[in-house]
C-alpha cells in the first residue's frame, strides 16, 4: 500500500515563484532602513575588537552621526545620488560608517578588497567609474 500526501497546488514551488515578486518602495534608502530608523534605539550596531585586543561598541546613534558627517563630507567634494563611490576599507567600524554615508546620498558603494594590489584597483575604479 503507498502513502498518498494530499497537497495544496497553491503552495507548489512553481505557484509561488511565479506569484512572488519584491516589495520594495520606489523610493528606498537602504542607510534608512539599517541605521537611521534604530538610531533612537539605543541599541547598539556594531561590537568590535581590533588587532590588539582593543574592543568596544558602537550605538546606531552614533552609526548615524558619523555616517552623516561621512555623507556631509562626500556631498562637500560633489558626491550625490547613482554616483560610485570606492571603499578601500578592511572590515572595521569605518568600513560601515563608510557604507551608510555613501547610501544615504543615494550613491553607490563599491567596496573594494585592501588585498587587492595596485593594478586591480586601478582597473577596478577605472572600469566602474567611481
Amino acid at each position: 500500500m503507498q502513502d498518498t500526501v494530499a497537497s495544496d497546488s497553491s503552495d507548489s514551488y512553481e505557484n509561488l515563484h511565479r506569484a512572488w515578486r519584491w516589495q520594495v518602495p520606489d523610493e528606498f534608502n537602504i542607510a534608512q532602513a539599517c541605521c537611521t530608523c534604530w538610531a533612537a534605539s539605543g541599541r547598539n550596531a556594531l561590537r568590535w575588537e581590533d588587532e590588539g585586543g582593543a574592543s568596544g561598541t558602537l550605538s546606531y546613534a552614533e552609526l548615524e552621526t558619523q555616517a552623516r558627517a561621512f555623507a556631509a563630507g562626500l556631498a562637500a567634494r560633489g558626491i550625490g545620488r547613482g554616483d560610485r563611490v570606492a571603499i578601500v576599507l578592511a572590515q572595521r567600524v569605518e568600513t560601515a560608517v563608510a557604507q551608510m554615508g555613501v547610501a544615504m546620498l543615494g550613491a553607490v558603494a563599491m567596496p573594494l578588497s585592501v588585498l587587492f594590489g595596485p593594478e586591480a584597483l586601478v582597473w577596478r575604479l577605472a572600469d566602474s567609474g567611481a
